[in-house]
């Protein structure tokens, strides 16, 4: 657990990193190119992409790195993700509407606090899992359940980029608009 502990320590660092970078790709690269990943306005919904994304790519090389042989790994980081994910939105939605207004410093605050629930959580979960009651066919079952909520998600971050549903998880509170 010990190397687990630390990968999620670094892991957190670099997808802390690499979501702060996202956040301005589109606009450094001209709007090509990386619209899917990049958050292509200010909403709220295309900020959980600088979660997601990063966290993505990590959880791939953490599944060839311990999570092949980590029980329900795929399990685990769905659940740690979608937690991180339900932190930034509530997280941001109660600070900035008890303030009436939102400020870089809790924004940047609120998006660390996604990505170190993502780990956190996803290492609790690693340390004190107790699934001796899933048989080897059921663990497989939630593994592939898993990938495909993974896969699920990744697709709905594409779809809604350029066709978001006109709901304010999605609207640009800067521009008023929703999308590209």
């Amino acid at each position: 657990m010990s190397r687990i502990k630390i990968f999620s320590v670094l892991f957190a660092a670099v997808a802390a990193a690499g979501g702060s970078l996202l956040h301005f790709t589109y606009e450094w690269l001209g709007g090509k190119g990386w619209s899917f990943v990049s958050a292509v306005n200010e909403s709220t919904w295309e900020h959980l992409k600088l979660l997601f994304w990063p966290v993505a790519a990590l959880t791939a090389l953490e599944y060839f790195v311990y999570g092949r042989k980590t029980e329900n790994f795929l399990f685990i980081r769905l659940v740690s993700l979608l937690s991180g994910m339900i932190i930034i939105v509530a997280a941001f939605y109660t600070y900035s509407g008890v303030l009436g207004y939102n400020f870089l410093a809790a924004d940047i605050t609120v998006f660390l606090m996604g990505v170190a629930a993502v780990y956190v959580i996803g290492y609790m979960m690693m340390k004190n899992k107790n699934s001796g009651e899933l048989s080897e066919a059921d663990t497989s079952f939630l593994s592939v359940c898993s990938l495909a909520a993974l896969m699920a998600l990744a697709v709905l971050f594409m779809i809604f980029t350029y066709e978001p549903p006109s709901i304010g998880l999605f609207q640009d509170p800067v521009t008023g608009k929703y999308g590209i």
